[in-house]
């Protein structure tokens, strides 16, 4: 790497070239860090380690995240009976902190804060989430970034 002048050590480089197995958010995300756009000075050293390499594709598996059978919320509920998704609701506002309040509708983000991942569209809709307007935004909105 031309940038680099050998006078700051480079942590994530030493744990890449030490580490048994290096596995990515996903298989794309695996080749894009080779990449010389995407590798930000780093790509010799993830081609390097190529065979060591691995991306996991993103994806939930649903049996195990289906609210109807999910021991993880207070009480389970179908697309056919969302009775209970309001007790869910409640339950996620306590554990997070928030003011239970059931008509304030709850904006998650949970990814890495790259345009790539949309924050720059979130950002973009704040100040219209946040103000309220006649349409029926409330201007009281739970925003939960992960």
């Amino acid at each position: 790497d031309p940038r680099d002048t050998g006078e700051a050590i480079k942590l994530l480089r030493g744990g890449i070239e030490m580490a048994d197995r290096v596995v990515t958010v996903a298989p794309s995300y695996k080749d894009e860090i080779m990449s010389c756009e995407g590798g930000f000075g780093m790509h010799d050293c993830t081609r390097g380690r190529s065979y060591h390499l691995d991306g996991i594709l993103n994806g939930i598996d649903i049996q195990e995240w289906n609210p109807s059978n999910d021991s993880h919320i207070a009480a389970p509920f179908t697309a056919d009976n969302i009775t209970n998704k309001s007790v869910c609701k409640q339950s996620l506002q306590f554990d997070l902190g928030l003011e239970q309040k059931p008509d304030t509708p709850i904006v998650a983000f949970i990814g890495r804060l790259a345009p790539q991942k949309g924050v720059d569209v979130l950002e973009q809709v704040l100040g219209w989430l946040m103000g309220g307007d006649h349409l029926g935004v409330t201007g009281d909105v739970h925003l939960v970034m992960m």
